[in-house]
């Protein structure tokens, strides 16, 4: 994932284990004032007939940065 400087910094700072659902890794971002970006993935992702095959993601910046401006659109 790249920004207008080429680079968005992320650090792994946990995991919640989701009942009868598996788990999802929960990342700060390290750089526009910080934040949580979630990445999102069902087990149909990417087959056939499946969901979305890249996944999904949820991400709270703490300046609230549009999304355009995170990854440079």
């Amino acid at each position: 994932m790249t920004g207008t400087d080429g680079e968005v910094g992320f650090e792994r700072i946990g995991r919640v284990e989701l009942t009868d659902t598996g788990s999802l890794d929960v990342w700060r971002l390290t750089s526009y004032g910080g934040g949580l970006f979630i990445p999102v993935r069902d087990a149909a992702a990417g087959r056939p007939g499946g969901t979305y095959g890249g996944g999904r993601y949820l991400i709270d910046t703490i300046k609230a940065v549009p999304v355009g401006e995170l990854y440079g659109v």
